[in-house]
């Protein structure tokens, strides 16, 4: 078996594209931007590189990175990747708990923020633990003024503007070894605190490999690409398209009413259409845009259950995939054909590669048609994550009879596809986001006129979930929905906050005092049916 080379791994990989005969080939653009070809991309990305290391980041430690879908974040995790440093992408919209929790568990020393989204590190300033430097990134021809103004006394110093730092390249002699950190990127959380998974750069590879099939993308290819980088499906998609030689546009944030415009604006051939943007774009009323873009290349997931008639009406086709950011892709449309779906419902087949095993609570296999976790392994080392940062524990606990345990209730067909039943664990997913029920429940709690609350998933009109919340009063307190709205707006994102509210007398709970959630669930369904 031929080693994996370090050659494949995304920063050598700009970089010897953009050193190539073929460097000024575009690579990278945002809306409204210029096209920047292989070789700017890697300079910049090994400026980067050089000013980290001379404001003291170096292997091992942790860079955290807030920016919006941009240039900027691709190079600064090339940068990091370079440096062997941990970056630590952070979605532009947490603040408050969430924010102090990923900056403190990480021990990030250093932060590389947006200037829109710097007063979310002055919110939660006084309790990190960790932090010692600021950059702020302002945008292309913004003003350093307005965010100097509010730096706060005890900063003075610690902050530095990015247009500041001037910095030779970074020697491209040693980039980062296949089996090195790529990113600690942090989940949702599920019953507890997010969890920092460390993505080996052989992993963020495999994924991006077969995002789409190689023999079937090429340097003609453009990929659209709206998602937040701070989480792995933009990143690996991108990655697809350098091994292909093609190009990516970046769009700060998905927008339904630009979505066909800008794919026929700049020929974009490849997108994902995750969480509820199928269903979303599916629903929109026919156009001559629909047989005239040139989008040709689909990843769905979840699928659409009118995902025949999607591919007919846009002219497409459509693969689909069950990743984690812990694991990459095990599960893909078909193994023998990449564009053939078995049916609407399933998430594919086992890639090669990989084990997949449908188990009990003891770990022992089920048959097809039965319902259990879905627990993967790969052949190969370096395809799943390298454990959770700083917690050895719940590692452990993931990795337990030497199979990763996802979490994740499946079934199998006796054809080998495997279907996505429901989630074991308390998450909910809204808006193309994985929402920790801990974290909006702890923030909820911080309400003056809450005794308690839990915080549940309800089907909404389209392929997501919408958050319901109950919650009890303290006595005498009264509590209306649009005053808590208001006061959580400060503490968590706009997709974290609860859309439906019910005022409780007391948790359903169990004799373990555990709060009992399907009961919540079947109260949230009544509801909604009065």
């Amino acid at each position: 078996m031929t080693p994996f080379s370090n050659a494949l791994i995304l920063p050598q990989l700009v970089h010897s594209r953009g050193a190539s005969s073929e460097g000024d080939r575009p690579y990278l653009a945002e809306i409204g931007g210029p096209w920047l070809s292989y070789a700017e991309v890697d300079t910049a990305a090994r400026r980067w590189a050089k000013a980290l290391g001379e404001l003291g980041a170096s292997s091992g430690q942790r860079v955290a990175v807030m920016l919006p879908t941009s240039i900027n974040s691709m190079l600064l995790w090339l940068a990091c990747g370079w440096l062997r440093t941990y970056e630590v992408p952070i979605h532009v919209e947490y603040r408050g708990v969430i924010l102090r929790h990923i900056l403190n568990n990480s021990g990030a020393d250093i932060a590389v923020v947006g200037e829109r989204f710097v007063d979310a590190i002055w919110g939660v300033q006084d309790e990190l633990q960790t932090l010692k430097k600021v950059i702020v990134v302002s945008a292309a021809g913004g003003n350093d003024s307005a965010w100097r103004t509010q730096v706060p006394s005890r900063w003075k110093g610690r902050v530095i503007s990015a247009s500041e730092l001037t910095a030779e390249e970074y020697p491209a002699d040693e980039g980062p070894n296949y089996w090195d950190i790529g990113s600690v990127v942090y989940t949702s959380g599920t019953t507890g605190p997010a969890k920092g998974v460390m993505v080996p750069w052989r992993q963020f590879y495999k994924h991006g490999e077969i995002i789409f099939p190689l023999k079937d993308v090429d340097t003609s290819d453009t990929f659209y690409c709206p998602l937040p980088l701070s989480h792995i499906a933009g990143r690996v998609a991108i990655y697809n398209m350098t091994l292909a030689g093609g190009k990516a546009l970046l769009r700060e944030r998905f927008s339904i009413e630009a979505f066909w415009s800008d794919i026929e604006q700049y020929h974009c051939t490849c997108g994902l259409l995750i969480g509820s943007i199928a269903e979303m774009l599916w629903r929109q009323p026919p156009s001559e845009a629909d047989i005239r873009t040139p989008l040709r290349n689909v990843l769905m997931g979840p699928l659409i259950p009118q995902v025949e008639e999607f591919k007919a009406r846009f002219g497409v086709r459509v693969r689909t995939q069950f990743g984690m950011t812990e694991t990459t892709a095990p599960l893909v449309s078909n193994v023998e054909n990449d564009w053939v779906l078995a049916n609407a419902q399933s998430c594919g087949r086992v890639l090669h590669g990989f084990q997949c095993r449908v188990a009990d609570e003891n770990d022992e296999p089920l048959g097809p048609g039965l319902v259990g976790e879905l627990l993967i392994r790969s052949d190969e080392p370096w395809l799943i994550m390298s454990g959770y940062w700083g917690d050895p524990e719940n590692t452990a606990k993931a990795f337990r009879n030497q199979w990763f345990h996802t979490g994740d209730a499946f079934r199998y067909d006796a054809d080998g596809n495997f279907y996505f039943v429901d989630r074991i664990r308390d998450t909910i997913r809204r808006r193309g986001e994985n929402i920790s029920t801990f974290f909006v429940e702890q923030a909820i709690a911080e309400h003056a006129a809450i005794a308690e609350c839990a915080v549940v998933g309800v089907d909404s009109s389209f392929t997501e979930q919408e958050i319901h919340a109950f919650v009890v009063p303290k006595p005498g307190a009264q509590i209306i929905a649009a005053q808590v709205q208001e006061f959580l707006s400060a503490k968590l994102p706009a997709f974290m906050i609860p859309h439906f509210w019910t005022v409780i007398d007391a948790l359903p709970r169990t004799a373990t005092q555990r709060v009992r959630k399907v009961e919540l669930r079947q109260l949230a369904l009544a509801e909604k049916r009065e």
